[in-house]
């Protein structure tokens, strides 16, 4: 009940900013954070990616559904964003249902390569939801290989692509030079992906025992980083508790995730996209934990460049003892940064991400 209270406040001060901007001829492009969590890990390089030096005429407004932002006009409920009149744009990173009328709904997809987006059983629903918008915008042409295996199941449907490059991964290049120096050896980061996305999948309930076994076998130590939307699950945070002793295990729930990445030596993961934004920033390679495996033969999923690609950027393993192996030959996974930088120059024109996200966002305008 406050949470609507304070959101229909909100709306009387946005509308009436908005009609104060678009009198003084002003196009209107707002940014909305439908989740919390989300909105933790994104906001600050949002923030860089939306500035328009050469357009002065835009007003950026960007909003969310945080209630750490209660008493400030940034809070919105998703539902009281319908009654936002005179935006010109509406842009989110993370899939919307509800949206401002007569505007441009563009979606701007936050994962670097063609892993999957959700399972087989969730996957029509998905499409539905993304057809709402107007335009996709997506990484590379890797990225854009799942939307158009999405387009060929429902092939009465259209959905606009336009590749505009990876500002995530640009922006964090820009600041690595300052984290090289900071870089510890000897340590590694575990990275899985949304484990109720993908329950099947995730190396998430393998996490103790390879835990153990990188403890007990190896002196290397760990970080470990669960999926944003894991942070406060309690498989997490029972995990927590077990090792909350052992000195060679940091947890990570940052915000910004440079940090860890620079100082790691490879990463640990499963089918999360950021076992390739990892490999291309640091280009050190990654060890994905495939319990899959097996299944994926018979998966639709199989065909995707994120997994043909695996062995390109790192390595595939199916249970502890070969993982034990990787990581006691350091030479092996040394080896791969030449690989990696290869595959990173095919696919990414680096440095170029914002100059085409504003091309597209001039023109759309």
């Amino acid at each position: 009940m406050i949470a609507s209270l304070i959101s229909i406040i909100n709306l009387l001060i946005i509308n009436t900013l908005i009609f104060f901007y678009r009198s003084n001829n002003y196009k209107i492009l707002i940014f909305y954070h439908p989740k919390h969590v989300l909105k933790n890990v994104s906001n600050y390089y949002i923030k860089k990616l939306l500035i328009f030096p050469n357009h002065k005429k835009i007003k950026v407004i960007i909003l969310d559904n945080s209630k750490v932002n209660f008493f400030r006009y940034n809070f919105i409920k998703q539902y009281f964003v319908q009654y936002i009149y005179g935006v010109d744009l509406f842009l989110n990173n993370c899939v919307c249902d509800i949206f401002p009328k007569k505007c441009q709904r563009v979606y701007l997809h936050h994962d670097i390569y063609d892993s999957p987006l959700v399972n087989n059983k969730n996957e029509k629903t998905l499409f539905i939801r993304l057809k709402n918008y107007d335009h996709i915008l997506i990484p590379s042409i890797k990225s854009k290989d799942i939307f158009n295996r999405l387009i060929l199941n429902y092939k009465k449907e259209k959905i606009k692509l336009s590749i505009v490059g990876y500002y995530k991964l640009d922006y964090f290049k820009n600041k690595l030079t300052e984290y090289k120096k900071k870089k510890q050896n000897n340590r590694i980061i575990i990275a899985p992906t949304d484990q109720y996305a993908f329950p099947n999948m995730s190396l998430v309930p393998k996490l103790q025992p390879i835990i153990n076994q990188i403890l007990n076998k190896t002196k290397i130590n760990i970080i470990f980083r669960p999926h944003p939307s894991n942070f406060n699950n309690n498989n997490i945070q029972k995990l927590k508790k077990i090792f909350i002793n052992q000195k060679r295990i940091t947890f990570d729930d940052s915000k910004n995730y440079l940090k860890t990445y620079s100082s790691s030596d490879l990463m640990i993961s499963d089918l999360s996209g950021t076992a390739y934004t990892f490999s291309f920033l640091t280009n050190r390679p990654t060890i994905f934990f495939s319990n899959y495996e097996k299944s994926l033969k018979k998966n639709k999923y199989r065909h995707l460049n994120f997994f043909k690609d695996r062995k390109k950027i790192g390595f595939i393993v199916t249970n502890e003892k070969n993982l034990v192996k990787i990581l006691n030959n350091k030479y092996s996974y040394h080896n791969k940064t030449n690989e990696i930088k290869r595959l990173s120059f095919k696919i990414f024109k680096s440095g170029k991400s914002k100059l085409l996200f504003n091309n597209f966002i001039y023109k759309v305008l």
